[in-house]
């Protein structure tokens, strides 16, 4: 099945490290989110505790 297939690669064709470099204070893991439903609610709760 050749969603079992995988390259052991670490380093993809495009890497951000080929373009920009890394900003001090930058978490090395982030998570995106796709869904624009969570991501609303997850800035919304951010604006909510900005302000408090």
């Amino acid at each position: 099945m050749v969603l079992e297939e995988f390259s052991k690669e670490k380093d993809s064709i495009i890497n951000p490290w080929n373009f920009i470099e890394k900003l001090p204070g930058v978490p090395k893991v982030a998570i995106s989110c796709y869904s624009f439903v969570t991501f609303d609610r997850m800035l919304a709760d951010r604006i909510t505790q900005e302000k408090m």
